[in-house]
């Protein structure tokens, strides 16, 4: 299509072939267990086991929880509002794809926990991170990962999985509710 456009001169990547090993078949996808996630949540402090549950309940990527502002959260009507994610250079934008932008049901005790955290947040206007860091900036996914998350797993004796099984883990709590796939499929 560039060259088309004459955009480039020359299609650089012409003749190249992606290939797998043959031994890599397709990877199962395996949630953690209520069990082990359980475990994680009681080893984590306070203030990192709202992160983990929100995170678990909502089912969000990492950008996308990373960049939830108080203003995405209606906690009256128990809804968050997926409307923005961050990357790992700190660079706010929209979500990847229109089908992004969507709105995600919260618990009632996943809502008296934010309403809770809210009363202790330093940062709590409309335009301010749920989940910021010291200054009231993004949070370092990759240092979050590195300095909460994995050492949890060495006071328990779970399994290790990482970040983003958590929003597995929400998929497979709401297929066991029921939900319809469509309706899992929008949040």
């Amino acid at each position: 299509f560039a060259i088309s456009q004459d955009l480039i001169a020359f299609n650089a990547a012409k003749g190249v072939k992606v290939i797998g090993r043959r031994d890599e078949g397709s990877r199962k996808v395996e949630p953690p267990t209520k069990e082990a996630l359980r475990a994680l949540i009681r080893a984590a402090d306070p203030d990192f086991k709202i992160k983990l549950i929100f995170a678990a309940a909502t089912g969000m990527r990492a950008g996308e929880f990373h960049a939830v502002r108080w203003r995405h959260l209606d906690l009256d009507a128990g809804e968050a509002i997926v409307e923005s994610r961050v990357d790992a250079y700190g660079h706010e934008d929209v979500t990847k794809t229109a089908a992004g932008m969507r709105t995600v049901p919260l618990g009632s005790p996943v809502v008296v926990m934010l309403k809770e955290w809210k009363l202790r947040a330093k940062y709590k206007q409309p335009d301010d991170l749920v989940f910021p860091n010291k200054t009231g900036s993004y949070v370092n996914h990759a240092n979050m990962v590195k300095r909460q998350f994995l050492p949890l797993f060495s006071r328990v004796d779970v399994e290790k999985f990482n970040w983003h099984a958590l929003r597995h883990f929400a998929v497979s709590c709401w297929i066991e509710a029921g939900l319809s796939p469509k309706t899992i499929q929008t949040f």
